[in-house]
C-alpha cells in the first residue's frame, strides 16, 4: 500500500510558529506530525505491519551495536526534535 504524504500550510496571515505547532502535537497524540524547513505540517501516516517488523530488526540491530560500541543514544522513530533549519 503506497503512503501518501498530507501537507498543511500556514496561510500568509498565519505562521505555524513553535507553540503552536506544539500545542497541535499536543492536541493529537495519536497522529504523526513533521514540519519542514518552511514550516509546513506534515501528515505522517502509519506503516504497515511488515514495515513495523522490518523497521523494529532493524532498530533492534542499531541499538545493540551502539550499546557495544559505547558511542551515542538511539531513539525510536516517535522521538520528537527541533533541528536548527
Amino acid at each position: 500500500m503506497e503512503q501518501v504524504l498530507r501537507t498543511i500550510r500556514p496561510t500568509r496571515y498565519r505562521e505555524f510558529d513553535d507553540a503552536f505547532f506544539f500545542d497541535l502535537c499536543q492536541a493529537n497524540e495519536t497522529t504523526k506530525l513533521e514540519r519542514d524547513a518552511n514550516r509546513n505540517i506534515i501528515l505522517i501516516p502509519h506503516t504497515g505491519s511488515e514495515t513495523g517488523h522490518y523497521n523494529v530488526d532493524i532498530s533492534g540491530e542499531i541499538g545493540i551495536w551502539s550499546r557495544r560500541m559505547k558511542l551515542s543514544y538511539v531513539f525510536d522513530s516517535s522521538t520528537g526534535f527541533k533541528l536548527p533549519n
